[in-house]
């Protein structure tokens, strides 16, 4: 709904009406929140959403602590054969290659990796859930998210035969 201020401007508003008792008669209590940046800010999310689910490249975000998948976009899960409800089970580790040393290399410095440190540009070596073997180039970042603490984002685009 929206409201109008004293100077004729509308604004998005959220309205709760309460019912209130004064002796015998029914009254109702009228309380209206401005919800515009609310509103605004959800309108913003959904144009990331969106950009972030039609990219042509993959998008994977993983906690360093357990290697636990955080959020995969539909190209990469697309690139890889697993609906996103099996990447919430499975690791990084299962979508690399036998031969992937990025696998050591994290397992061997994930505890020295700090948030915002790690900003590079990878060639990877992957597989998919057939068992297709193919190369991506992936950009690759860390930082802070909240409880998950210190996590890796990646970019991935599958390099062409």
């Amino acid at each position: 709904i929206q409201g109008m201020r004293k100077d004729g401007r509308l604004f998005e508003a959220l309205v709760t009406l309460s019912p209130v008792m004064d002796r015998d008669v029914m009254l109702a209590m009228v309380v209206v929140r401005d919800v515009t940046d609310i509103v605004e800010k959800e309108a913003r999310l959904r144009l990331n959403a969106s950009i972030i689910d039609n990219m042509r490249e993959g998008v994977i975000l993983f906690a360093l602590k357990d290697y636990k998948v955080l959020f995969t976009n539909p190209r990469l899960r697309d690139l890889f054969g697993y609906t996103e409800a099996e990447m919430e089970v499975i690791g990084i580790k299962d979508l690399l290659a036998d031969d992937e040393p990025y696998v050591g290399y994290l397992r061997h410095n994930m505890n020295f990796i700090q948030p915002e440190t790690l900003n590079v540009e990878h060639s990877l070596h992957c597989v998919n859930r057939s068992g297709e073997l193919f190369h991506v180039t992936a950009h690759i970042y860390t930082f802070e998210y909240g409880t998950q603490g210190t996590v890796l984002i990646a970019v991935l685009q599958k390099l062409s035969k």
